[in-house]
């Protein structure tokens, strides 16, 4: 099951960064690092980089910036000094699919459930925490396109070129240099990529 949910109270770095430009700011993945660090990929729409970059590092919750501009939108990681929802995500037995703010102070979230119960742990732990949550959807596996078409795009340059050969025929450095984006953000890509793909193949095996 996927579902879709806002949480009206929460306050970080995306509602800054969405509200200042007026524009759509989305987490597509979201990996924890030590203590309550992690490593977040963005896609910032109708942006100038560098005044983005400008104001990551300038925000107290950003460590860390490398992105690139791509196709009218910059997008990359940023290194994030605690990212606790994600933690209770993946705690709760769930995935990130996509977090993403529009300026109006709500981030809307979209979680796949990895196991049954999961999604009702997930609300359970976030309203004790004080999150006031807003659900908006929930879908099942079947209705939901887990891979998007960018993520299949990329993982079918990867096999033509021969990136999953072995040994294998080009790095990720070369294949983010013909796209034209950062090789953070060509590895987190495909990580991501491959996890929805999976996904997809033992969901729908259970069924």
């Amino acid at each position: 099951m996927e579902v879709t949910f806002e949480i009206t109270n929460l306050t970080m770095w995306l509602n800054d960064i969405a509200s200042k430009y007026l524009t759509t700011v989305t987490i597509h993945d979201c990996i924890p690092w030590k203590n309550d660090s992690g490593q977040a990929l963005i896609h910032v729409s109708n942006v100038d980089k560098d005044e983005l970059i400008d104001d990551l590092l300038r925000n107290p919750g950003i460590l860390t910036v490398d992105v690139d501009s791509y196709d009218g939108a910059v997008i990359g990681t940023v290194g994030l000094k605690e990212c606790k929802i994600i933690r209770w995500i993946l705690s709760a037995g769930c995935f990130l699919e996509q977090a993403k703010a529009e300026g109006d102070g709500k981030v809307e979230f979209k979680v796949l459930a990895g196991k049954d119960g999961s999604i009702p742990e997930l609300i359970k732990r976030l309203k004790e925490s004080g999150m006031l949550i807003d659900l908006k959807r929930l879908t099942s596996y079947n209705e939901v396109p887990l891979t998007t078409r960018r993520q299949r795009d990329l993982v079918r340059l990867a096999l033509d070129k021969g990136y999953y050969d072995y040994p294998s025929k080009v790095s990720v450095k070369q294949l983010s240099d013909e796209c034209g984006i950062s090789e953070s953000t060509m590895r987190e890509t495909l990580r991501r990529a491959h996890r929805n793909i999976l996904l997809e193949y033992f969901s729908e095996r259970k069924e």
